[in-house]
């Protein structure tokens, strides 16, 4: 299925917030899928806002979304979210990511 909701992480100008979500099958492949989506994400927050990335905080945060979405994977079957990735300029939001799942039917898009 891939990533079918969110913006991808889009980027949308030097003071709009950047956002990224994606929802997905909740096959193991999901979860390169989200560790890729988290560090485009970071990258576009560099590119956009002139943010320094760490290369130590890129790693944790690849580790922390393998993490949600392995668990959801694993012990939730069905479709997995992975949401709540977001920046605003000048400070970031105060938000982490969240993965999430639940029954059958693929959780609907990030709508707010």
């Amino acid at each position: 299925m891939g990533q079918t909701a969110g913006d991808d992480g889009q980027k949308t100008g030097d003071s709009e917030p950047l956002s990224a979500s994606a929802a997905y099958d909740g096959d193991s492949s999901c979860i390169g899928a989200a560790r890729h989506l988290a560090t485009g994400f970071l990258t576009d927050v560099q590119a956009v806002h002139g943010v320094r990335v760490s290369e130590r905080a890129l790693g944790m945060t690849q580790l922390v979304v393998s993490e949600l979405v392995t668990n959801a994977v694993k012990y939730a079957p069905g479709p997995v979210m992975l949401d709540g990735m977001t920046w605003a300029d000048p400070k970031p939001a105060r938000r982490a990511p969240a993965s999430w799942t639940t029954g059958t039917v693929c959780p609907p898009g990030s709508a707010r």
